[in-house]
């Protein structure tokens, strides 16, 4: 504003009132830029500002002429600062404006004050020039510079994200070892099973019908008892061993809920070890929550278990 008021000693009132207008325009266009670049957007703010320069520049040629050589230095200034963040259409829509603008303005100059362009005062041009080129230099910095900071900004929580990816990954990876790990030894177990108790079991019991028939007599009291023991042997492994070897395979309660698959499953354990386990549903009473997973999901989770 001071040097507007310096201006305003060489020109006519008309000057300073179009100047004082765009400067606060171009204020509050500035405050806008500045708001929008710490959002992270700082190509729409360049655009703006090297439009409005354009629109300065060219009004100040049209209320003085004599001003001509500094607002083709502003326009030119306005137009490299802003090359890098300008695209091809607001490119394009700026040099429209420019060239209308100018057209526009044409007839208002002149001979005259296309004569008095050479009478410009030194002082006021490097006054000028001292002036408006760091302040439009500092102004496209300043956005920049704040623009950087949003950016480093947002690497960092790109690099935290990555972070935890990475550490989900792993955990992921350790859940796939830990389910594989328990896959083989349920095949363990099943293995072991089916070799030792029941297959002894079911020896025991083809010793016994073997016994029984080489007797000669089915009818006699050791044959009768040779089969019976036989018959017992076979419901055992049939309701016990069998039974607990499908039900590690697949168990059947896991179709209903996965509450009730665990529940049995305490069961087991306190019959067995003699410990209280006890099983947390965080459901209703109705429908807890956990019966709501996949199929899938419920029998990995009871795996883990």
């Amino acid at each position: 504003m001071g040097l507007l008021l310096g201006v305003y000693a060489y020109y006519p009132s008309t000057f300073l009132v179009v100047m004082m207008v765009e400067v606060l325009g171009y204020s509050v266009l500035l405050f806008w830029a500045w708001n929008r670049s710490g959002s992270g957007d700082l190509s729409n703010p360049i655009v703006l500002l090297s439009a409005a320069t354009l629109v300065i520049v060219v009004s100040m040629g049209a209320t003085a002429p004599i001003l001509m050589p500094l607002a083709a230095l502003l326009a030119i200034l306005a137009v490299v600062l802003g090359m890098p963040y300008i695209g091809t259409t607001a490119m394009r829509g700026i040099s429209f404006a420019a060239v209308a603008a100018t057209a526009a303005i044409a007839p208002l100059y002149t001979t005259d004050g296309l004569a008095a362009i050479g009478d410009i005062p030194t002082a006021l041009v490097a006054t000028v020039l001292g002036v408006s080129l760091p302040l439009v230099s500092g102004l496209v910095f300043l956005l920049i510079w704040q623009y950087n900071g949003r950016l480093n900004e947002t690497l960092a929580q790109v690099r935290s994200s990555n972070e935890e990816l990475r550490d989900a990954a792993s955990q992921l990876i350790g859940s796939r070892r830990r389910l594989v790990g328990v896959e083989e030894e349920l095949r363990r177990q099943v293995a072991q099973q089916l070799h030792g108790p029941a297959q002894n079991r079911l020896l025991v019991a083809s010793h016994r019908m073997r016994m029984a028939m080489e007797s000669g007599d089915m009818a006699s009291e050791d044959s009768v008892k040779h089969i019976q023991q036989a018959s017992d042997i076979l419901a055992d492994v049939n309701q016990g061993t069998l039974r607990e070897v499908i039900k590690r395979l697949h168990p059947t309660l896991i179709r209903l809920s996965l509450s009730s698959a665990l529940d049995s499953l305490a069961n087991e354990f306190r019959s067995s070890f003699e410990v209280d386990v006890q099983v947390a549903d965080g459901g209703s009473d109705n429908q807890p929550a956990r019966d709501e997973l996949p199929q899938e999901l419920r029998l990995a989770i009871y795996r883990i278990v």
